[in-house]
């Protein structure tokens, strides 16, 4: 599991579901998902099942040929090149997505329904080391992460198939540690000025895009803005005409 961060703070995604890794120009590699969303992950690019192609590493099954270019799910285009496709081995899958406690016993959270037991949560969880503790007696499985939302006073944790578990502030740093991560916040290194007006790239040029996808990308004026002047800065770096 990739953990990887957008506007809406930190979310998770198996390796087959990113199509392309790509640098961004701002320390961050910047990733297309297999569902067309965009998320960004700081730091170096993680191992995985990715292939090269010019400065990007891709999943050429994710990827559609337009003549010259190979188009991910986000829109972003790529010059052609010959690609084969990486064969994608299964993993197995438990599947309890969460087990916690009730009463004297414990009930498993699964894709065929709700299961109690009288077991407690932690008898429970030893038939299932794969599982994670995100608090006293609540278990979750991290193959099934989807993302971390963030309120006033606690985390969220959300699964695949939208259940969740949460997690107050104060004792959030013990579930990070467990996953990988050093707090839910946001991803290390974090650049501060990046993540405040949102600013990453987008797959169509936004000084002549027209109103409608502009409307549906952009929550406000100086949203926008910074992306523009982002994107005419990256446009110059990578010698594209404007």
């Amino acid at each position: 599991m990739i953990a990887l961060q957008d506007e809406g703070g930190l979310l998770f995604r198996p390796e087959f579901e990113i199509a392309v890794l790509v640098p961004d120009g701002h320390g961050r590699w910047r990733a297309s998902l297999r569902d067309g969303g965009v998320a960004h992950l700081p730091g170096e690019c993680p191992a995985g099942p990715w292939v090269p192609l010019a400065d990007a590493w891709v999943l050429p099954q994710l990827l559609r040929r337009d003549g010259d270019f190979w188009v991910d799910p986000a829109g972003f285009r790529y010059a052609y090149a010959p690609l084969e496709s990486v064969p994608e081995e299964p993993q197995p899958i438990d599947e309890v997505i969460t087990l916690c406690s009730r009463g004297t016993g414990s009930v498993s959270h699964t894709d065929r329904g709700d299961f109690e037991s009288p077991l407690t949560a932690v008898q429970a969880a030893r038939a299932h080391p794969q599982l994670l503790l995100a608090t006293r007696g609540n278990y979750y499985n991290p193959q099934r992460l989807r993302r971390i939302e963030r309120d006033e006073r606690r985390h969220r944790l959300v699964m695949d198939d939208g259940s969740s578990l949460l997690v107050s502030h104060k004792f959030h740093f013990k579930a990070a540690q467990r996953l990988g991560l050093p707090h839910f916040f946001y991803l290390e290194p974090h650049q501060v000025g990046l993540w405040r007006d949102d600013k990453r790239d987008y797959p169509y040029h936004l000084v002549t895009a027209k109103e409608g996808p502009l409307r549906a990308d952009f929550r406000s004026a100086r949203h926008l803005i910074a992306c523009i002047l982002g994107q005419i800065l990256r446009y110059r770096e990578l010698g594209i005409a404007q």
